[in-house]
């Protein structure tokens, strides 16, 4: 297991369902062990393991947690 922390910002434009709905969706992620929403500074802390879970993963679930209205 190799832990991550990552901080990842969420513009308004990439999650207009909110950063609440984001940070629920890539929580179910297997591997995320921890998510931290900032709604002051759009910022997302995540704690993950990297075996489990990528980044690549994590920008996707957010480009996706708001459906099409998501763009990154």
């Amino acid at each position: 297991m190799q832990m991550a922390r990552s901080l990842i910002y969420v513009a308004s434009n990439e999650a207009p369902c909110g950063l609440e709905k984001v940070r629920e969706v890539v929580s179910k992620i297997p591997g995320i062990f921890d998510v931290d929403a900032n709604h002051v500074n759009s910022l997302l802390a995540i704690d993950y393991d990297q075996d489990r879970a990528t980044l690549a993963q994590i920008r996707r679930a957010i480009r996706e947690a708001c459906g099409d209205g998501a763009r990154s």
